[in-house]
């Protein structure tokens, strides 16, 4: 076997195990480390929208914080207070993280460096 096609068994393999996970880890794991678990996939997501903007493009933002807070109460007052199901409520949680962005948006374009992470900060 060619260090290539052993390469790509273990992309495959890896793939596969991944699409796996899942279906898997709710009968491996009790319900605490799968809590967990998303926990860590959400907070990771966030981490990786921080350095995509700050470590390529050098912008200093605190807008992913107001974004990610306006999903997630957008989706907590779907749930708690509309009486909405899970998808109908993170619909509404995509709205209002999207309306918050046109707004901070409408004054932060045209701004940079320092003055795009002041702007961001005011709306936080």
């Amino acid at each position: 076997m060619t260090r290539r096609a052993v390469d790509r068994t273990v992309l495959v393999a890896f793939a596969l195990v991944m699409i796996a996970v899942p279906w898997l880890v709710p009968y491996v794991l009790g319900s605490f480390w799968v809590s967990v678990i998303a926990e860590i996939l959400i907070w990771s997501l966030l981490a990786a929208s921080v350095n995509l903007l700050f470590g390529y493009v050098g912008l200093l933002s605190f807008g992913q914080a107001l974004y990610f807070g306006f999903g997630m109460y957008g989706v907590g007052i779907g749930i708690a207070h509309l009486g909405l199901s899970f998808w109908p409520s993170f619909g509404l949680g995509i709205v209002a993280s999207v309306a918050m962005a046109l707004v901070s948006g409408i004054f932060a374009v045209r701004l940079t460096w320092h003055y795009f992470a002041i702007i961001t900060v005011v709306f936080c």
